[in-house]
């Protein structure tokens, strides 16, 4: 079971380092597209809920939403719940600790109470109901993963930090990442996930995401990613509103490498940088149906919204700056 949520994690420390590459190599189409198939993965021609999720040629889960089910699944955290004896979800305690020990150490599972309420909007949600079960999750006494989820739902919590980057109880040089998800229907899709980078030399990554769907066929998509290299700080913004049907997005993208994103404490000075409506900025209606194509403005009737609340950042707008100077420390300690 340790191998394969080491596996996973490591798809989805890959996912979040190839960003800087295909941005410096893709056109706005393209960018676009990529970042819709970042959280559905490649294979799914309409987005993420049902019939298993979007896989890769070889069948495996991709996107944030597959590997949610990936790490959620047999082959995973389900798998070594099943060798501690836990075959059924009802029957995972809410105390007590299962071990096992292998060539890479010891491998402890820890049972406790939810403490996570269901977000509003989510599957099951009435302002004060918990998730059903919890599960922590150590190696050789470090804590790398916590996940808080629903037995008859697809829904949940999850929080971890890379494993290969911690030593003695502590997670430096680590990649960490926070998500609430609900998949548990197509036409109510939600994943909000944060998650930074601190390397050692001081080359940072800060990446947000928000995703949603409102119908069988519209959904909403925002991302903020800001990095550093060698002490050159570079910086994007999307917003997308699209529609799986008639495959036309409107999308809304904004690049910064001027190296000032994070200088002030409170609200950047770019106003173009906070998405708050269709047409402010740089939007344009991309068609999806063929060849990509884009036309200056939003297609018909897809206005972009503003992201609204969130849950891992309340204080946050998914702006570069917010990005940078309020989301790691507004995650949820490990």
């Amino acid at each position: 079971m340790k191998r394969h949520i080491f596996a996973t994690l490591m798809l989805l420390f890959i996912c979040g380092q190839s960003h800087a590459a295909t941005i410096a190599s893709a056109s706005m189409e393209n960018m676009a597209l990529f970042m819709y198939q970042l959280i559905n993965g490649t294979s799914d021609a309409n987005y993420a809920g049902g019939n298993g999720g979007p896989t890769d040629d070889a069948g495996r889960p991709s996107g944030f939403v597959g590997i949610i089910r990936m790490i959620t699944g047999a082959d995973a955290l389900g798998g070594g719940l099943a060798s501690c004896g836990y075959t059924a979800c009802s029957s995972i305690p809410s105390t007590g600790s299962c071990s096992m020990t292998d060539s890479e150490g010891t491998f402890l599972m820890s049972f406790s109470a939810p403490t996570k309420v269901i977000p509003t909007g989510h599957t099951g949600a009435d302002g004060t109901t918990k998730y059903d079960k919890r599960v922590a999750v150590s190696i050789n006494g470090t804590s790398f993963m916590a996940i808080e989820f629903n037995c008859s739902t697809t829904v949940g919590w999850l929080r971890f930090a890379s494993p290969e980057d911690s030593s003695g109880g502590a997670t430096t040089n680590a990649r960490h990442i926070e998500m609430y998800y609900d998949t548990n229907a197509a036409a109510s899709t939600k994943l909000e996930l944060a998650m930074y980078y601190n390397q050692a030399n001081g080359d940072d990554e800060y990446f947000q995401a928000k995703f949603q769907t409102d119908s069988t066929s519209t959904f909403d998509l925002w991302i903020t990613r800001s990095g550093e290299e060698s002490g050159s700080k570079n910086a994007f913004r999307l917003g997308m509103r699209g529609n799986s049907s008639t495959k036309q997005a409107s999308v809304f993208m904004l690049f910064q490498d001027n190296n000032n994103w994070n200088n002030a404490s409170t609200g950047h000075a770019d106003a173009n940088e906070i998405l708050v409506s269709a047409g402010t900025g740089d939007v344009m209606c991309i068609d999806y149906s063929g060849t990509p194509s884009a036309v200056d403005g939003i297609c018909a009737g897809q206005a972009i919204a503003a992201p609204g609340a969130l849950l891992i950042n309340a204080a946050g707008d998914m702006s570069i700056n917010s990005s940078v100077v309020n989301m790691s420390g507004a995650m949820t300690a490990l």
